[in-house]
């Protein structure tokens, strides 16, 4: 995707779908003011150039009176972000027809420490310490576009933990301290079980995660399917000493596991973009496994629920320069890493949509601004995902009745 693209969904045919897409998914807004400061809201975030703050999406609308208005229906008003997320996931879901739910981090730097949020913390993406806030968003992808539907925040133990900074952040009661680790299981499982959604493969890249294998471990006993790139240090059991019980906590590195079926590796190959002229080859084995007992899966059960373990080597090398763990045991090894190339799908169209529609944009200090105004970037996001596609692809696709 690209700048030409944002710009076709500001103009004819898809300017009027603009407009029906977004009241389709504002329809939940008890308020008819409340639904047409939404729209205005939309429009802003795909016509305003530059940084997609409150003042500047205001300045469409008026001013100074404007700005007010705006600040409120983002950060004070009482509309449910989670129902706009709920019928923009169905309509994706149903149009888009994705092949798994990729999970991506968002690091949003900071200058102040009143965001809610932030803390200085080291972010992989960026590979230092950055002053930011911490996300996560759940999209919908398929192989040629991607769309985000539900986002969680981070939230640091100081900022649950301040009743100051938690008052002025106006923080729910109920929300509890979570790691990031559980922050991805959270927004995986919120979607799968009260959204209607048909169930896909979650993906995402465990490398950063304090502990893989307990993601695995949550999502497992949720009966979500995953595909998740791993460490090669990730501490794994092997699926022959598994049925052995007095040696089913012996467990292995993941990268000696996969040298010891380096020899029955196969080729694999596929196009790694669009643009490329060549296909990419790849050497791809695969080997059981099973996660080793841990006070973090001691309670989620069964101990020795059978895993994939699927590596690859572009070299001649015996340490494999991916490796990727799935409960997904029916699919070819080949199957799972192309579900696992959806991240690259994830992060481009991250940076060519989603931020330049202002996902990253948010200015205000409160819980619930941050997630409204995610919210209708998530819309404004799919409005320019759907218009990319040609007029006659669109009604053939059912695009514009979405």
């Amino acid at each position: 995707m690209d700048a030409r693209r944002l710009r076709s969904a500001t103009r004819e045919p898809w300017a009027e779908f603009a407009t029906g897409f977004s009241r389709r998914m504002l329809a939940s807004l008890p308020r008819s003011d409340q639904r047409l400061k939404g729209e205005r809201y939309i429009s802003g975030l795909l016509s305003v150039p530059g940084r997609k703050t409150m003042r500047s999406i205001a300045a469409c609308g008026g001013g100074g009176a404007a700005e007010q208005s705006v600040h409120h229906f983002i950060s004070k008003s009482s509309w449910d972000w989670l129902q706009v997320r709920q019928t923009l996931g169905r309509n994706l879901d149903r149009v888009v027809r994705p092949q798994a739910w990729v999970v991506h981090p968002m690091a949003i730097p900071k200058w102040g420490r009143h965001s809610v949020g932030v803390q200085e913390s080291y972010v992989a993406q960026l590979g230092r310490v950055v002053n930011s806030q911490q996300a996560y968003g759940l999209w919908l992808a398929n192989e040629d576009v991607s769309a985000p539907v539900n986002w969680r925040l981070v939230l640091p133990p100081g900022w649950l933990s301040d009743e100051q900074r938690r008052r002025r952040a106006e923080i729910p009661e109920g929300l509890a301290v979570a790691s990031a680790d559980q922050t991805i299981v959270n927004a995986v499982r919120e979607v799968a079980e009260g959204w209607g959604l048909e169930r896909r493969p979650v993906v995402l890249d465990g490398r950063q995660a304090t502990d893989a294998a307990a993601i695995a471990d949550a999502l497992g006993h949720l009966g979500i399917p995953l595909v998740m790139r791993i460490n090669g240090s990730t501490p794994l059991v092997p699926g022959d000493l598994a049925a052995v019980g007095d040696r089913a906590d012996r467990y292995v590195e993941a990268w000696r596991l996969m040298q010891r079926v380096r020899r029955a590796a196969l080729p694999v190959r596929w196009l790694e973009s669009e643009s490329a002229q060549a296909a990419d080859c790849v050497l791809v084995a695969r080997t059981g496994v099973v996660l080793p007992w841990s006070a973090a899966t001691a309670e989620t059960g069964p101990r020795h629920r059978p895993l994939a373990l699927v590596g690859t080597w572009r070299g001649g090398g015996g340490v494999p320069d991916e490796l990727w763990l799935s409960n997904l045991l029916a699919p070819r090894a080949g199957d799972l890493l192309r579900l696992g190339r959806l991240i690259g799908r994830v992060e481009a169209d991250s940076g060519a949509v989603a931020e330049r529609v202002g996902i990253k944009d948010f200015e205000g200090r409160c819980f619930g601004g941050w997630h409204r105004h995610l919210t209708l970037c998530s819309v404004a996001h799919a409005i320019v995902t759907l218009s990319s596609a040609s007029a006659d692809t669109a009604v053939d696709g059912g695009l514009l009745s979405a």
